[in-house]
This record gives structure tokens, C-alpha cells and sequence, in this order.
């Protein structure tokens, strides 16, 4: 049923419903007058039966005084047909009499009927009438027949309803009718009256559901056509709609004004939302275009850092090969000092070796001296990378500090080889000038030469550690530079996610600015 109901509109089921109220009240008032007609027709049948049962109590009275023999039955007969010819009641209506042959005693209208066997006669359907008479008082002792009967005034036969009741005692039936054309006009009359009060209810009826229909689908009509606009039109949510009154149309039509008014705050506070989002994700975007940016510098530093680290390492190896060549030297200078007091000219010769191998060691210093300073700048700039890199250079800075402090003790080293590679080539000077003095300087230099050779074993162990640390530090910038691409790759990753995400928002703000709002409810963004 509700189904059945919610295909129909409102204003159909209203149209409805009046139509179903007319329709019932038109089939109770026919049923009424249906029911006026069958009372009519009960108060005729009982009025007849009533007035043939007091001429019926006329013919008793004859009877009993033939009874009594005060009269013949022939004369009792006469004088009761007599009296029952002039009686009449409702001015018009009259009895006759017939006996259980169908032969009529007397009749008051048409006298020449009077001893005429009417068992032939038919009304207008067919129906014998006196033959029904006289049945219905055989079968039931009394009755009401009906049938079709001429009446004066009229010249088609009328319908006619008769009572008639047996006289037993002398064959007789007492009867009289009543033309039923009255209770049809009256059953017309009736009718005609309530068809026109029901004409006049129907018109107020029609006049009062227009009302009520309009008053109920015209604001219905205006909130379906609001919601409609808002979303297929322009999305204009400056719409209101009246709800002044106190039916439910109205409480509708201020729920409707209200939502509108939650919906209108949700828009903008969206639209004021979006806005931010969009400025939040403009500067991500630039943010991550400058991160990028520097990413991708830091990672050439890197590779030119990786770079210069490699020819360091290179170069160290070079610095421990002239480290053990140093100590070559040194090594033969001691056997030159212990062979020195043997042959002068050969301490001569020697000493020149030596004055050769100490420009030698000069220049190593100065490499080595040179090494150290390059290692000393590679650390501040690692150091400083590694803080530029936060959390995940603090392992890089702490091995470019012990970087920086094996450059440190390298070039403190480089400084005193180079004031003994002074002294020595005082010394050799000296031996040089003063052969005479060989002996003793050969001793010096003996002793001398092996200060340098621990001066150059130091050196040797500095340079090691020096390849140690160069070979972390190289681990280290391989580690930095393999994080520095993954986080050029999550750089990209989130530019790319940056870009959806500002065409994401410029949809959802083109679908919010599809609203149309009061002006006095839009946020400043």
C-alpha cells in the first residue's frame, strides 16, 4: 500500500481522498434514500394491511349476524358489499371483493366487472392478477401482490402493490391496493434534492481540497524546487524558503532553512579550508622544489667530495711508499756513519747522499705537509656537510673529527721532520767543510740518522692511520651519498604527491565554489 501511495503525488492522493469521500458519501445517501424508498413502501404495505384488516372486521360482523339469523347470508353478503363499494381512504383509494374462482363480487371503480370471471386477466408483464390473488390467500391466508393496474389520469398501467386477506367462512377475498408511482416520485424527489446537496457538498469539497492541496504542494513545490536548484542548477544556497505558520509545512519549511543554514557553514567553512590547503600546498610544493634543489647540489658536492677523497687515498699510499724509502735512506745513513772513520771519502760521498736524500725528505715533508693541511680543509668541510645532514651525519662528523686531528698531528709531525732535516743538513754542511772533523761527525750524524728513522717510523704509523681514516671517511660519503639519492628520489616522490594533491584541491574547490552562499557567510581566506 505504501508502495502503491508513493507513486502517486501528494497532490493526487488529496484529489484522491476527496474523490473517496464523495464517492462514499454519494453511496450512503443512495443507500439512504434506497432505505427512505423501502420505509415508504413498508408504512403503504402496513397501512393497507391495516385498513383491509377493518373491513375485513365489517365482514365478520355480517357473518356473525348470520350467525344470529338476523340476516340471510345472501343479504349479509348484499349489504357488506354495499357498504364496502363506498369506502374509501387517502380520498382516492377504494376495496373490492372476489371470490376463490377468480370471479369479482364487487369492484366500486369498474362495476361492469362486477360477476365477471377474471382468471384470464393479465397486467402488462403477463401476471394473471386474480389468479395471484387468489393463490396468495390459499397459500398464506393473506398477502401483498404485485402488479401493473391502469389508474385514472394516466395511460400507460402503473405499478400497484394490493393486500388481500381470505374470507374463509363465504369464499371471499378482501383486498385493496395502493399505485406505488407516488413512492417513486417521491423516491425522485428525494433524489433529485440529494444529488443536488451532494452537488453543493461535492463543490465545497473540490473548493476546499484546491485550498488545502495548494496551501500543501505550493511550499512542497518550493522545497523540492530549491533542492532541485541546489543540485542540478547553480548551487544557490541563499534560498529561503516561508515558514511562517504552525503546521507541519511550516515546521518543514524551517528545518529546510535551517539545514540550508548548516550547509551554507559547511560550505564555507570548506571553501575557507580549501583555500588554506591550497596555500599549504603551494609552499610544500615550493619547499620541495628548493629541497630539490639543494639535494641535488649536495649529492655533486658529494661526487666531487668522493672524488678528491679518492685522489687523497691515492696520494697517501704514494706518502707511505716515500715514508719507506725515507727510511731506506735513513737506514743507510747509519751504516755511512759506521763506515765513515774507515774511508773519508767515502763519509764524503756519503754525506753528499745524505745532503741529496735530505732535499729528498724536504720535499716529502713538505707533501706530507701539504697532505695534512688538504686533510685538515676536508674535515672542516665534512664537518661541516655532516651538520648540514642533522641526525644522519653525526657518525660522519665524529670520523671527520679524527680526521682533522690526524691532519693536526701529520702536520705537527711534518714540522719537526723538517727542523731535523735542517739540522741534518747543518750537520752535513759542517761535515762537509770540516773533514778533519769527520769522526765526530759521523757520530752526530749516526745519531741523527736514527732520531730520523724513529722521526720517520712515526710517519709511517701517521700515514697508516691516515689510510685508515681516509678509508672511513670514503665508506662514510658513500653512505651519505647513497641517502642523499634516496632522499632526492622521496624529494620527487613528494613533489609528485604535492601535484596531486593541488589538483585534488583545486577540484574540490571548484566543486565547493559551485555553491552560491551569502555574502556575509563566506570566510576571508
Amino acid at each position: 500500500m505504501d508502495s502503491l501511495l508513493r507513486r502517486l503525488s501528494i497532490k493526487n492522493r488529496l484529489v484522491s481522498l476527496v474523490a473517496l469521500t464523495f464517492v462514499a458519501l454519494f453511496v450512503l445517501q443512495l443507500i439512504a434514500l434506497f432505505s427512505i424508498k423501502d420505509n415508504l413502501l413498508d408504512d403503504r404495505k402496513i397501512k393497507t394491511r391495516h385498513v383491509v384488516e377493518t373491513v375485513y372486521n365489517l365482514l365478520v360482523q355480517y357473518q356473525t349476524l348470520e350467525q344470529k339469523g338476523t340476516l340471510t347470508r345472501a343479504e349479509a353478503q348484499r349489504q357488506v358489499a354495499q357498504l364496502v363499494e363506498g369506502l374509501r381512504y387517502e380520498s382516492q383509494e377504494y376495496f373490492w371483493i372476489n371470490d376463490m374462482q377468480s370471479r369479482v363480487v364487487m369492484h366500486p371503480i369498474k362495476p361492469k366487472l362486477n360477476g365477471k370471471d377474471l382468471s384470464l386477466l393479465e397486467d402488462a408483464n403477463g401476471k394473471r392478477i386474480f389468479v395471484e390473488f387468489v393463490d396468495t390467500v390459499k397459500r398464506e391466508g393473506d398477502g401483498f401482490v404485485d402488479y401493473l393496474w391502469p389508474k385514472p389520469g394516466f395511460e400507460e398501467p402503473v405499478a400497484k402493490l394490493s393486500y388481500v386477506k381470505g374470507f374463509k367462512s363465504w369464499g371471499w377475498v378482501l383486498g385493496s391496493g395502493i399505485y406505488l408511482d407516488d413512492v417513486d416520485a417521491i423516491f425522485k424527489r428525494e433524489l433529485l434534492q440529494q444529488l443536488a446537496a451532494m452537488t453543493l457538498v461535492l463543490a465545497l469539497l473540490l473548493g476546499c481540497s484546491w485550498q488545502i492541496t495548494h496551501g500543501i504542494t505550493r511550499p512542497l513545490n518550493a522545497t523540492a524546487a530549491a533542492l532541485r536548484e541546489i543540485a542540478d542548477g547553480d548551487g544557490d544556497l541563499t534560498r529561503k524558503l516561508d515558514s511562517s505558520g504552525n503546521d507541519e509545512i511550516s515546521e518543514l519549511s524551517a528545518a529546510f532553512n535551517t539545514f540550508i543554514g548548516k550547509i551554507q557553514k559547511l560550505v564555507s567553512d570548506m571553501r575557507y579550508s580549501t583555500d588554506v590547503l591550497r596555500s599549504s600546498v603551494a609552499d610544500i610544493a615550493v619547499g620541495n622544489q628548493e629541497l630539490a634543489d639543494r639535494t641535488t647540489e649536495q649529492a655533486r658536492t658529494l661526487s666531487q667530495t668522493r672524488g678528491s677523497l679518492e685522489q687523497l687515498v691515492t696520494n697517501m699510499f704514494k706518502n707511505g711508499e716515500n715514508v719507506g724509502r725515507a727510511n731506506d735512506l735513513a737506514a743507510g745513513a747509519g751504516s755511512l756513519a759506521e763506515n765513515g772513520t774507515q774511508v773519508v771519502q767515502q763519509a764524503i760521498t756519503g754525506m753528499t747522499e745524505i745532503n741529496q736524500m735530505s732535499h729528498q725528505i724536504t720535499d716529502i715533508v713538505e707533501v706530507i705537509s701539504s697532505i695534512s693541511f688538504q686533510t685538515h680543509l676536508l674535515a672542516l668541510n665534512a664537518a661541516v656537510e655532516a651538520a648540514r645532514a642533522g641526525e644522519e651525519g653525526r657518525g660522519f662528523a665524529i670520523v671527520a673529527g679524527e680526521v682533522g686531528n690526524l691532519a693536526n698531528r701529520s702536520a705537527d709531525a711534518s714540522k719537526d721532520i723538517r727542523s731535523l732535516i735542517e739540522a741534518s743538513e747543518a750537520k752535513v754542511s759542517q761535515g762537509t767543510r770540516l773533514v778533519d772533523q769527520t769522526a765526530s761527525a759521523l757520530s752526530d750524524i749516526q745519531s741523527e740518522a736514527n732520531n730520523v728513522a724513529k722521526v720517520i717510523a712515526e710517519i709511517n704509523a701517521a700515514s697508516q692511520e691516515q689510510s685508515l681514516g681516509f678509508k672511513q671517511m670514503k665508506g662514510a660519503l658513500a653512505t651519505i651519498d647513497q641517502a642523499t639519492h634516496q632522499n632526492a628520489t622521496l624529494v620527487e616522490q613528494t613533489a609528485a604527491a604535492s601535484h596531486t594533491m593541488q589538483e585534488e584541491v583545486d577540484h574540490l574547490l571548484g566543486l565547493v565554489e559551485h555553491f552560491q552562499l551569502p555574502e556575509n557567510s563566506v570566510r576571508a581566506s
